[in-house]
C-alpha cells in the first residue's frame, strides 16, 4: 500500500506539472494579432443575427432589462431575438416577459417548453429550430447581460473584418466598486490571459454568453452538445475539431451579474471546472483515438488544452496521498517498519500542492496592467484561493462517467444561509488543523507546511466575505 501511494503521488505531481506547463508557456501567455486592415474577410455579406436567450426561474425584471438593451440597439442588421423560457412553472417568473415580448413587436419572441432535456444546451437546441431560415448567425446572450447600444453593429463588423466562424467576446460585470473590483479582475484573468492567447491560431473556445456562431457550422456539428455542464466549451472543442475559426474580440460589449455569494460563486466554479474535465477528457480521445481528429493542429490543440484546464487542479489526489502518507508514516513509526516510502510521498504531495498554490498565486500577482492596485490583486488572489478546493473536486468529478448537472447561478439577494463557508471549505480547513496537530505531534515541518497551505482556502474565503455581501447590496440597490 505505502509503494501504491508513492506511484499516485508521483504521476500526480507529473501530471500538474504538465498542466502548469501547458497554461502557461509563452506561446500561450503571448497575446495574438488582430487580422490587418487589407486582409480580405472570409464572410463578408451582411448577417442576419438570431439572437438565442435560454432562461429558466430567471427574475423577469433581469431579463426585461436585458431585452430592453437589445430595443435600444442603433444601426443594428437584420436580426431577431427568441427568449427560450424553459422548466419554469411559475408564471409570475414568464408571463412579465411574455406581455413584454408582445409590446416589443414581432422582432422579439417567447419560446415556452416544460421538461426540457440537456439543461441550457436543450433549450438553445429548440431556440436552434425556432431560427428564422434566412438567419445567417446566432448570437447567445445570457438572462442578465445588457448590452451596448451598438452591440450588434459590432457583430456585424467583426464578423466582416475577421471572416471569423465563431467570435466570442469578454464576459463583464455592472455595478462594481473599488471595494469588489477585486472579485470581477479573477473572473477576467481567464480572458486576459488564455482568450487573448487563443488569437494566436484562432482557437478561442465559446464561453456561453456573448457568443456569435454561424449557423451552418453549428448545423454541421450537430448542435448545442450535452454531455458536459459546460455546453459552451464542448462546442468550442467540436467547431475546432471540424475546421473552423473561433477568434476572440477583446471588447466589452456587455456586462452581467456576478454571483451574489460564495455558495453561488462556488457552484458557478465548479460547474466550469467539472464540465471543461469532461470536455478536456473528450478532446484527448478525438485526438489521440482510432479516427483521430484532423481539423486542428498541434498550436491550436494545446490552446485548446490551456483553455480547458484553466480551472482544473489535482489537489484533491494530492491531499488524498498526503493524508495517507501521514497514516502510513505514523503506522511505520510505531511499529519499526520504516518511514522512507511515506516521507517521501509527503514530499511529493506537498510539493504538488505548492505547485498547484503558485500557479495560482502567479498569474494574479504578475498581472499584466500596472496600473492595478496591490488591494484589488491581494481580493483576486483570496477569492481564487477560496476556490481551489472545489476546483479541485469538481475536476475528479468532471473525469467520472455519470451526467453532470446543470446549476443556474442565482441572480437575487442571497440568504443568510447561502453566504456562509460552503462545506468543503470546512473540510478543507478541518483537515488543515489535524495536519496541523499532527505535525506538532510529530515535529513534522512538511506536514506543518501541508496543514497550513490547506488553511489558505478557508482564510481566502473569509477575507472575500464582505466584498460579496457588499457586492449583493449594491445589485440590490441599483436593480431592486
Amino acid at each position: 500500500m505505502p509503494a501504491l501511494t508513492l506511484v499516485v503521488a508521483a504521476l500526480t505531481i507529473l501530471v500538474q506539472t504538465v498542466l502548469i506547463v501547458i497554461c502557461n508557456l509563452p506561446a500561450v501567455r503571448r497575446t495574438g494579432t488582430a487580422l490587418r486592415d487589407d486582409e480580405t474577410p472570409g464572410h463578408a455579406s451582411a448577417p442576419v443575427l438570431s439572437i438565442h436567450i435560454a432562461a429558466r426561474n430567471e427574475p423577469p425584471a433581469v431579463l426585461i432589462a436585458t431585452l430592453e438593451s437589445l430595443r435600444r440597439q442603433t444601426d443594428a442588421p437584420e436580426h431577431e431575438v427568441i427568449v427560450m423560457i424553459n422548466n419554469t412553472p411559475c408564471a409570475e417568473l414568464w408571463q412579465p416577459v411574455e406581455r413584454w415580448c408582445h409590446k416589443a413587436g414581432r422582432q422579439f419572441r417567447l419560446v415556452r417548453r416544460d421538461r426540457v432535456t440537456g439543461a441550457k444546451a436543450g433549450a438553445l437546441n429548440i431556440a436552434l429550430r425556432q431560427t428564422r431560415p434566412t438567419a445567417s448567425h446566432v448570437v447567445v446572450l445570457d438572462a442578465d447581460y445588457q448590452v451596448v447600444p451598438g452591440f450588434l453593429s459590432v457583430i456585424a463588423a467583426e464578423l466582416r473584418r475577421t471572416g471569423a466562424d465563431f467570435v466570442q467576446f469578454p464576459q463583464a460585470y455592472r455595478h462594481l466598486s473599488p471595494r469588489t473590483q477585486g472579485l470581477s479582475f479573477e473572473l477576467a484573468e481567464y480572458f486576459n490571459r488564455h482568450a487573448r492567447a487563443a488569437n494566436r491560431a484562432d482557437a478561442m473556445l465559446l464561453t456561453g454568453t456573448l457568443s456569435v456562431i454561424r449557423r451552418d457550422a453549428l448545423a454541421t456539428v450537430g448542435g448545442w452538445p450535452s454531455q458536459s455542464c459546460t455546453e459552451d466549451a464542448e462546442l468550442g472543442t467540436k467547431l475546432i475539431a471540424a475546421g473552423y475559426r473561433g477568434v476572440f474580440i477583446d471588447r466589452v460589449v456587455g456586462r452581467g451579474l456576478m454571483p451574489l455569494d460564495l455558495r453561488n460563486l462556488h457552484g458557478q466554479r465548479q460547474r466550469w471546472a467539472a464540465g471543461n474535465a469532461r470536455v478536456l477528457a473528450g478532446a484527448l480521445r478525438g485526438w489521440l483515438g482510432p479516427g483521430r481528429d484532423a481539423g486542428a493542429g498541434p498550436l491550436q490543440r494545446m490552446l485548446v488544452v490551456a483553455q480547458l484546464a484553466a480551472w482544473l487542479n489535482l489537489g484533491a489526489v494530492a491531499v488524498v496521498t498526503l493524508l495517507a502518507a501521514v497514516v502510513q508514516a505514523g503506522f511505520g513509526r510505531a511499529t519499526g517498519l520504516g518511514t522512507a516510502i511515506p516521507d517521501t510521498t509527503i514530499l511529493l504531495s506537498f510539493a504538488t500542492m505548492g505547485l498547484i498554490l503558485g500557479a495560482t498565486a502567479w498569474p494574479i500577482l504578475r498581472a499584466m496592467l500596472p496600473e492595478v492596485p496591490v488591494s484589488v490583486r491581494m481580493q483576486a488572489l483570496a477569492s481564487r484561493l477560496s476556490m481551489l478546493p472545489i476546483s479541485a473536486c469538481a475536476t475528479i468529478e468532471g473525469l467520472q462517467s455519470k451526467r453532470q448537472a446543470f446549476r443556474v447561478t442565482a441572480k437575487v439577494q442571497p440568504t443568510a444561509h447561502a453566504a456562509q463557508i460552503t462545506s468543503i471549505l470546512s473540510v478543507t480547513a478541518t483537515l488543515g488543523l489535524a495536519l496541523v496537530l499532527v505535525a506538532v505531534l510529530s515535529t513534522d515541518p512538511v506536514v506543518a507546511a501541508a496543514g497550513l497551505l490547506l488553511l489558505l482556502p478557508p482564510a481566502g474565503a473569509w477575507a472575500i466575505r464582505k466584498p460579496l455581501s457588499r457586492y449583493a447590496a449594491d445589485v440590490s440597490e441599483r436593480e431592486g
